[in-house]
């Protein structure tokens, strides 16, 4: 941060300066002084030189480094170090050539040229020809043309061509100069080079020829040698000056050379024309000449012709825009010469040190854009030269003196482009001076410049005779003449001049058409002054609160008084609300305690300014709001006040609720400004003038502050707006603002009074501050329109810096770039910039916008710095402009090209390799795919086979098993009769063996689906005697062979987790397999044992063996190796083996010998790590083979015989698309049912629809429909719900269950089955049937039976249970008339009678009739419990008119008469604790 010492003098300052410095302080420029310091970024407190460049950045050189600054930041460069370059970074000289590039002249005099938009130097070391020398260089001095002279004074010199530092070296050795002692250079207007050494003159002309030598040995013209050290360009004529007082003209035209003899006796060191009739000549030791070109006539000055000239030693010389000659001699100060009227003075300021040791006798001497002349002379002493006292006045800096700010001996001073001073003395620092708009004029009302309250000014105003009234804090009254001099206090007497102050601190002044003046105080009322014939005395009225009077003042502290057009008084108090003196009685005051009764003084009370509109409407500001009424009332009492207040959501509302100043202007519009809301303008009015909406200006349309103190407009209609952050103008014509930083230096630290200012009737502006008084013409106000250049200062990558470099993203200033490339991963960027108005950067605007990204401009105020994130692969244009230290918004918009890079992978070339990559890769993908299929083709040709062989075998099992089903169940059926003779039984016996063989063979096909179709269920169990149960199965079938059949058991206590459906499959079939290839008196050996972790079951025989070719086929699908026409092989025994072992983790060993045997290893792991999980492990304990191949059907025929006797005869429909079978079962069912019989599903369900059977017996592989469609149909209609239904079918899959089940079937038995297995499932169902029914007769069960749900069987469905609801319902509904029929509750049903009758009978057991009496007596038993109704009454509440017959059908049901019932139940009733 700048740290800105602000040190103001103004002229009440000088009121206290001795009085032989008055007169000097008077001419002395109020200014603003700003320090620098190295807190603040400066390398080193000395500047020794100051440059603006072409572009506004300031240049310091120091003795560490070059600094530049921006307003707000120094970026030092410091040379380049090395063997011939400069031994330090002290710089004396800057200078700035075509290019825009800064030349540093350094301490030990090497010459460097840092080029600005790469931030390097380069010096002369880097040029060819110097043969690693230092060259020692006296001057710089850049030309139009674009080259740059670096001149010494024995070297010769050095021409610096262009940027790219093109060197040509001009010395003697080179013979190209005619000496190389070089005092200058000059370019003429034909762009000649003229370079003037101590021997003669050498011309390079422009078109690069050769060079020309004047005044030298080796010159074709003007042989004789002399020195030359100046030079001036006139019209056709270029003047040389020479030693001993000559100067050589040279005629471009003619190339010829005069000679002019000055009569100076010294060399000539400088030409300068003053006019086209005057040109100064300047001799070293001898004075000067002043040349008159009309005559050719010659003035000398020097101590011979001028006996105050103290010495005619010069050293420079400089004409002001006046035309004075100005002198730097030998001696200490500065000359000054008119060469109109011959006038010479020298100044000799005072200075701190008259020794020349101690500090160089630096001069120098510039002019600034306002005129102003500053001058430091030899020895020290800078100031400004007074034009009109012709003096030299030191600038705050004479020794000793009340304005002695800093040493008035300086390293270096500059003035900018805006007038600001910059200068180094010294004093340790930089100092910057802005110097005060002399438009401004600040007035301390007090002699005491040190008090506050005697300076802080509140009421201004100007009387009908010109007299300006002024209050202040201290609780004066000052009334001041039209030149603001002062005439005197207002005195306690009513006097105007001395004396004791009237008591109060005055608020407001106002005068009424009677020209008497009104002060409103703060804490004692109201004064009214009647002027008196003496002047400037007035008879004093004062209006006060009065307690006891209800017609006093309501408040002491008035803010505000106001006259309106019907010559009413307004007095506006803060606490007391508004009060109002009438013109009709001027000794009362009207307020809210009498008769201005509808004055909203709840929150109205404190009032702060009162005004009135172009329409005489009364405008009242409050702190709580706006207020407005008409002032043509009849009585108070009848005023309407209407109260504005702020809405944050209607934007037509006004800008805030505490009102400070209300403006009418001239033309008619007002302006109400507000504390906190900015400027409120009243936009629409109704009919009479009050408001409607209001349009708000505030800081973001240019205020400098939305707290608004004062508003005064001026001649023009322009609105001069007093407010925290300084002052405004509003041009009401182009709704535009320009604040003046100015008054904010001017008021130091300091702000504006509240609603204190004044518009004078010459046109002047007063505006009241905290200390004084600000006077203003506004017509003599400059606009600021200085456009400061826009500077990018800084470019920052992820928030950090980016510095400049060859090889880097910024290859030079981001200033100076114009396109900026960036790579796609470089997307989060910030962009600093700096508007270049050093008056007070700190009140610079700026606002930016991103084309591409930003839809509007962004408002970032004081803000410098514009970051963006994620910036997408696009091209984009970044703009930002601002505003001028005024705040006046400027064309300065700069802009910035970027161009963010898209990855390589979404690059053109990333698209090309990427279609060749895909080109690639597609061709890949079809070789491998074309193999990859070719190769799947061939194993799905073989999957396919197999599938095939496997469907085919699958379903010819199923066909195969409705024809078992008649041999299986026709010979059980005959062995479970007692009448069948015992030798048919065994032959019958024989027959079921043989059957149950094939059954094995047909499930053994099947078990194919099984294993594909659904996951093993694992359990533990105990190996050994599990397998040892199965070979002892097949021991007699080994006896018939004669074969020698063992087992070994080695694996006692051993257990494995398995499915043992699956074990029992793959030791089966390893046994079959034995058994069939093993020849009459082999041998076959079983044996389970331990390997590693693993149980293995080991079957092995002396069979024919199996050959090295076939093994490799062993396990496959229906491949079958043997040769024997007698045994024929399906090849699924060992498929399955192969199947069910990988699918429990086993592994299969096969060892095997053509003619010796074959030996098969089945290896099972233990524990459960290795299973897969398609596998399901259950802990439920595992039988073994013999007890779970028992069949259900002894425990169904265990059950009690009552239960078949309870069924009576029933309906029976068997749906069977296989005749035999039908019939078969039609003769098992037809002694007990029934039987119905249908040959398809379709058939099936149409009968079932006409006869409603009890149950229905249905295959599900049928033709046209199925069982499973057959049963859904059944289950939709309602007719037909309830009826009980059995799935017959060769399906045997846990699947094919389910879907049967979930369908709706009651039961399902798969075939073949067992005749007793299948009668007594029929009964068991019929008798879950009748349970049903009985818990349907139950009323109370039925109405609850969506909540019972739980406890029903599963044939029962939602419609089933709607239907006896429905039915319910119905008989409720009519209990007690005797007057309906069944046909009614049918017909309410939307059945037929029949369906109806069927339909009720299949699911209570009970005929409708019987039905209905069953419910009424059910009801009956209810009234009997719960009412006290008679048995003859309860009878004939439910219909039943004959008692008697009541009676009897209730001890039917319940086995007790009515009155038994109610008895017995009031018993219980009573027992039951109620």
């Amino acid at each position: 941060m700048i740290l800105a010492v602000k040190i103001e003098v103004k002229i009440y300052l000088l009121l206290l300066a001795l009085s032989f410095s008055v007169k000097a302080l008077v001419a002395q420029p109020e200014a603003y002084f700003e320090h620098y310091g190295a807190e603040d970024g400066l390398p080193q407190h000395t500047v020794t030189d100051i440059l603006q460049d072409r572009k506004g950045f300031m240049w310091f050189s120091t003795w560490d480094g070059l600094s530049k600054f921006d307003g707000y930041t120094f970026t030092t460069y410091h040379l380049p170090s090395g063997e011939f370059e400069s031994r330090s970074s002290r710089i004396d000289k800057l200078y700035e050539d075509k290019f825009s590039n800064i030349w540093a002249l350094s301490y030990d005099n090497r010459a460097y040229r840092f080029k600005a938009d790469t931030e390097s130097f380069t010096g002369t070391s880097s040029i060819e020809g110097l043969d690693n020398k230092a060259f020692t260089a006296s001057q710089i001095i850049p030309m139009e043309s674009g080259k740059v002279w670096l001149l010494s004074e024995g070297e010769g010199c050095i021409a610096i061509a262009d940027s790219l530092f093109s060197a040509e070296i001009y010395k003697v050795g080179n013979q190209n100069l005619t000496a190389d002692v070089v005092h200058t250079v000059h370019e003429d207007a034909n762009r000649n080079t003229w370079i003037l050494t101590g021997k003669g003159l050498t011309r390079l002309p422009a078109d690069g020829d050769s060079p020309l030598f004047y005044f030298h040995s080796l010159a074709d013209y003007k042989k004789d040698e002399m020195p030359f050290f100046s030079v001036m360009e006139l019209e056709h004529e270029i003047w040389f000056g020479s030693s001993g007082g000559t100067v050589w003209i040279y005629n471009q035209n003619r190339n010829t050379f005069e000679e002019l003899s000055t009569g100076l006796l010294s060399d000539i060191i400088s030409i300068q024309d003053i006019s086209t009739e005057k040109i100064l000549i300047v001799s070293r030791a001898d004075g000067f000449a002043i040349y008159n070109t009309h005559d050719g006539s010659i003035h000398p000055v020097n101590t011979r012709t001028y006996p105050e000239m103290k010495s005619d030693g010069i050293i420079t010389s400089y004409i002001d825009r006046s035309k004075n000659v100005w002198l730097e001699t030998d001696q200490l100060g500065v000359s000054k010469y008119n060469p109109y009227t011959g006038a010479y003075i020298h100044f000799t300021p005072y200075v701190e040190s008259g020794v020349s040791t101690v500090f160089l006798p630096n001069f120098f001497i510039f002019e600034d854009v306002e005129d102003r002349l500053w001058v430091h002379p030899r020895g020290g002493g800078f100031s400004i030269y007074d034009k009109t006292e012709d003096k030299l006045i030191p600038f705050y800096n004479e020794p000793f003196s009340p304005t002695w700010l800093f040493s008035n001996m300086l390293h270096s001073a500059y003035s900018d482009r805006q007038g600001n001073l910059w200068m180094c003395s010294r004093s340790p620092g930089l100092e910057k001076v802005i110097f005060y708009d002399a438009s401004f004029k600040s007035i301390l009302p007090s002699n005491n410049a040190t008090s506050t309250i005697s300076n802080e000014v509140r009421p201004i105003f100007e009387d009908s005779r010109e007299n300006i009234w002024i209050g202040t804090k201290d609780g004066k009254v000052r009334v001041y003449d039209g030149n603001l001099n002062e005439m005197g206090i207002l005195n306690n007497r009513g006097e105007v001049g001395g004396g004791t102050p009237l008591s109060g601190i005055a608020y407001c002044i106002t005068e009424d058409s009677e020209n008497n003046i009104w002060v409103g105080t703060k804490g004692h009322g109201v004064y009214k002054l009647t002027r008196k014939e003496e002047e400037h005395v007035y008879d004093v009225y004062h209006f006060k609160n009065d307690p006891s009077d209800t017609y006093s003042l309501s408040n002491n502290d008035v803010y505000s008084i106001f006259e309106d057009r019907n010559k009413n008084i307004w007095i506006g108090t803060y606490g007391g609300g508004l009060n109002l003196i009438h013109s009709s009685d001027k000794n009362k005051v009207i307020n809210h305690l009498n008769d201005l009764s509808l004055f909203p003084v709840h929150q109205a009370d404190r009032v702060r300014v009162i005004s009135e509109d172009k329409y005489g409407n009364i405008c009242v500001g409050t702190t709580l709001g706006f207020i407005t009424f008409d002032a043509n009332f009849k009585r108070p009492q009848d005023i309407h006040f209407r109260v504005y207040t702020r809405n944050n959501n209607n934007p037509g509302s006004i800008g805030a609720n505490d009102i400070i100043d209300i403006c009418t202007t001239k033309s008619g519009e007002t302006y109400i400004g507000t504390f906190g809301g900015g400027v409120s303008k009243i936009d629409q009015t109704d009919e009479n003038g009050f408001p409607l909406s209001f349009e708000v200006f505030n800081s973001a349309d240019g205020l400098s502050s939305n707290i608004i103190l004062s508003i005064e407009e001026d001649k023009k209609g322009n609105l001069w707006i007093a407010s925290e952050g300084g002052l405004t103008k509003f041009d009401r014509t182009g709704q535009t603002f320009e604040n003046f930083s100015e008054i904010k230096r001017i008021m130091k630290r300091y702000n504006f009074s509240e609603n204190s200012s004044s518009h004078l009737r010459d046109g002047r502006i007063i505006v009241g501050t905290l200390r004084g008084m600000i006077v203003f013409d506004p017509q003599s106000v400059k606009n600021n329109r200085f456009k400061p250049y826009l500077a990018l200062v800084n470019f920052k990558l992820f928030n950090r810096s980016v510095p400049i470099s060859p090889d880097g993203l910024l290859k030079q200033n981001i200033n100076t770039t114009d396109n900026l490339v960036l790579k796609h991963n470089q997307n989060s960027i910030g962009i600093d910039f700096a508007a270049l108005d050093y008056v007070d950067p700190a009140n610079i605007l700026y606002m930016y916008k991103l084309e591409g990204f930003d839809k509007e401009w962004v408002y970032v105020g004081k803000q410098r710095t514009a970051t963006y994130t994620n910036l997408s692969a696009v091209e984009y244009l970044f703009h930002v402009k601002s505003t001028n230290s005024d705040g006046v918004w400027v064309n300065n918009d700069r802009a910035l090209a970027i161009k963010v890079l898209p990855p390589f992978w979404v690059t053109g070339w990333a698209y090309l390799v990427y279609i060749l990559v895909g080109l690639l890769l597609l061709y890949g993908t079809f070789k491998i795919l074309y193999t990859f299929y070719k190769m799947r083709n061939k194993i799905v040709l073989e999957k396919q086979e197999s599938a095939i062989k496997t469907r085919f075998f699958t379903n010819i099992s199923h066909e195969i098993r409705t024809p078992l089903t008649m041999i299986v169940s026709p010979v059980e059926n005959i062995l479970s009769n007692q009448n069948t003779p015992e030798p048919i039984k065994k032959q019958l016996v024989s027959v079921s063996k043989n059957t149950n063989r094939l059954l094995n063979m047909v499930n053994q096909i099947l078990d194919f689906q099984k294993i594909e179709q659904g996951p093993l269920t694992v359990s533990k169990f105990e190996i050994a005697p599990f397998v040892a149960t199965i070979f002892n199965a097949y021991a007699k079938n080994a006896e018939m062979k004669n074969i020698n059949y063992t087992f070994e058991d080695r694996g006692a206590g051993q257990f494995i987790w398995a499915d043992a459906d699956a074990v029992e499959k793959i030791v089966v079939n390893l046994l079959s397999n034995a058994l069939k290839y093993t020849p009459d008196g082999g041998a076959i050996h079983g044996a389970v044992y331990h390997e590693k972790n693993s149980m293995a079951v080991r079957v092995s025989d002396t069979g024919v063996g199996i050959s090295k070719e076939n093994q490799t086929r062993l396990f496959k699908r229906f491949a079958s190796f043997n040769e024997d026409k007698r045994k024929p092989s399906t090849g699924i025994g060992l498929s399955i083996v192969k199947e069910m072992a990988d699918k429990l983790g086993a592994e299969i060993k096969v060892e095997s010998e053509e003619h010796k045997g074959s030996s098969f290893t089945v290896l099972f792991k233990k524990g459960t790590s290795h299973l897969g999980p398609d596998l399901i492990i259950s802990n439920a304990p595992m039988k073994v083979p013999e007890e779970r191949t028992k069949e259900v059907v002894e425990e169904l025929e265990n059950q009690e015989p009552e239960l078949v006797a309870k069924a009576e005869r029933s309906t029976v429909l068997i749906v069977e698309d296989d005749t035999d079978l039908r019939q078969f079962i039609i003769s098992i069912l037809e002694s007990d049912y029934d039987v119905h019989e249908a040959a398809d599903g379709k058939e099936g369900y149409e009968k079932a629809v006409s006869l409603i059977p009890d149950f229905i017996v249905s295959d599900i592989m049928m033709p046209v429909v199925d069982g499973i469609e057959l049963l859904e149909k059944v289950r939709e209609n309602p007719h037909t719900s309830h009826i009980l239904f059995l799935l017959l079918t060769a399906k045997t899959t846990i699947d094919s269950k389910l879907e049967g089940f979930e369908s709706g079937a009651d039961e399902y038995i798969t075939k073949p089955f067992s005749v007793s297995y299948f009668k007594t499932r029929v009964r068991s169902l019929l008798q879950r049937r009748s349970e049903l029914q009985d818990y349907y007769r139950e009323r109370r069960n039925v109405t609850n039976l969506p909540n019972e749900k739980n406890m029903l069987s599963a044939s029962v469905n939602e419609k089933d249970i709607e239907f006896i609801q429905s039915v319910n319902t119905f008989i409720e509904q009519h209990i007690g008339n005797s007057d309906f029929v069944i046909e009614d509750i049918a017909i309410e049903i939307g059945m037929s009678r029949t369906v109806f009758f069927k339909k009720l009978k299949g699911l209570t057991g009970l005929a409708p009739v019987e039905y209905v009496r069953d419910i009424l007596l059910q009801h009956a038993a209810e009234l009997l419990e719960n009412e006290d109704f008679m048995i003859k009454e309860v009878a004939h509440m439910i219909g039943m008119s004959d008692p008697k017959y009541f009676s009897k059908c209730f001890k039917k049901k319940y086995n007790m008469t009515p009155g038994e019932y109610r008895k017995l139940n009031r018993v219980v009733y009573v027992n039951s604790g109620f």
